[in-house]
């Protein structure tokens, strides 16, 4: 028991050691820190045509958090996924993809939804945001909307 004792100290501190730098962050960069849904990924989702928001992108600023507000109106049948990729600490692609299969995925109304992304370290700095759609009848990806922030 005692042999083992240092064995699983050891693994015990390799393991919080790689935790810790999984999350260390370099000060100034841009850096990703999570997605929110709203419209109709929520129940109180937007149903009055009068309701419905342009297609858009715009932020919001709090604290140090920079939010990237992607409005989209879309087929309320879509299964709407998104992804990111930052280049060059000063490019944001986001691309948001409808991933519904089947013969049930088209219906004869519109939604709106909502993609919050949230940003660090973009103080001073100026940022280009592409957004592209790979949509139901798309074969590939294609711009959607641009939107460039600075300070």
């Amino acid at each position: 028991m005692k042999k083992l004792l240092p064995v699983v100290l050891g693994i015990c501190l390799l393991y919080i050691a790689c935790d810790e730098m999984k999350e260390d962050k370099i000060p100034g960069q841009l850096t990703y820190e999570k997605t929110t849904f709203d419209g109709c990924f929520s129940e109180a989702s937007i149903t009055k045509a009068d309701d419905f928001m342009h297609d858009t992108i715009y932020t919001e600023i709090s604290g140090n958090s920079l939010k990237l507000v992607v409005v989209m109106n879309y087929n309320c049948r879509g299964t709407l996924t998104g992804q990111y990729e930052i280049s060059d600490d000063n490019l944001v692609e986001i691309k948001i993809t409808d991933s519904c299969t089947g013969d049930y995925c088209l219906c004869n109304c519109i939604c709106t939804f909502i993609f919050n992304y949230y940003f660090t370290g973009f103080e001073n700095k100026t940022i280009d945001f592409d957004v592209y759609l790979n949509g139901y009848y798309d074969d590939d990806d294609s711009l959607w909307k641009s939107f460039k922030y600075s300070p």
